[in-house]
């Protein structure tokens, strides 16, 4: 499960944008981790590039016929991220950065004998959770306002993949017959 609060990638070191600011998470509020633009590029490029769809895209996980639409939604979304971590990729470069999204979380491999309808609430909450860690770190000025607005982009797919995965995930439980309201 990925964290809300930023994570110590995004913190300033190195990864300062082009103007050498950066600004706390949150919008200067203080209290927060300081996010750079170089920072925040590589955060979406690991939230993308190493998302748990992105991970079973490669490693099938088990599913029963009924889960077809969920996997397809599944692998759409995987394919989603590879295309936008591809251009945060391009964006590091043009800035003169390594894109480097990092390996992915260890867990994800005691999850492969695992059944998809288990993954899928991991799914959507990791999206809903990249949404709010996104969120808290475009709140404020000093970034760089392409990559501010790229953020935003990134929220709301990831919302949307959230609400996507998360309504044909609920009409597959209500199709179960092990489902409450299919009992007689």
């Amino acid at each position: 499960m990925m964290k809300t609060e930023l994570e110590p990638s995004l913190q300033t070191s190195q990864g300062d944008d082009v103007a050498g600011t950066s600004v706390p998470a949150g919008g200067g509020k203080g209290g927060g981790k300081t996010v750079s633009t170089g920072g925040l590029l590589n955060r979406m490029l690991t939230l993308t590039a190493r998302s748990l769809p992105s991970y079973f895209y490669r490693a099938r996980p088990w599913m029963p016929g009924r889960f077809v639409d969920l996997w397809d939604a599944m692998q759409e979304i995987a394919g989603e991220h590879r295309e936008f971590a591809a251009k945060v990729a391009e964006h590091l470069v043009r800035r003169g950065e390594m894109p480097n999204p990092g390996n992915y979380p260890a867990v994800y491999t005691a999850w492969h004998d695992l059944s998809l309808d288990f993954l899928a609430d991991k799914m959507i909450r990791e999206l809903r959770d990249g949404a709010a860690e996104l969120e808290a770190a475009i709140g404020g000025p000093g970034l760089d306002p392409a990559v501010v607005k790229t953020a935003e982009s990134l929220r709301g797919l990831f919302l949307d993949e959230a609400e996507r995965l998360q309504t044909l995930w609920d009409d597959l439980r209500r199709a179960s017959p092990a489902s409450p309201e299919n009992a007689a």
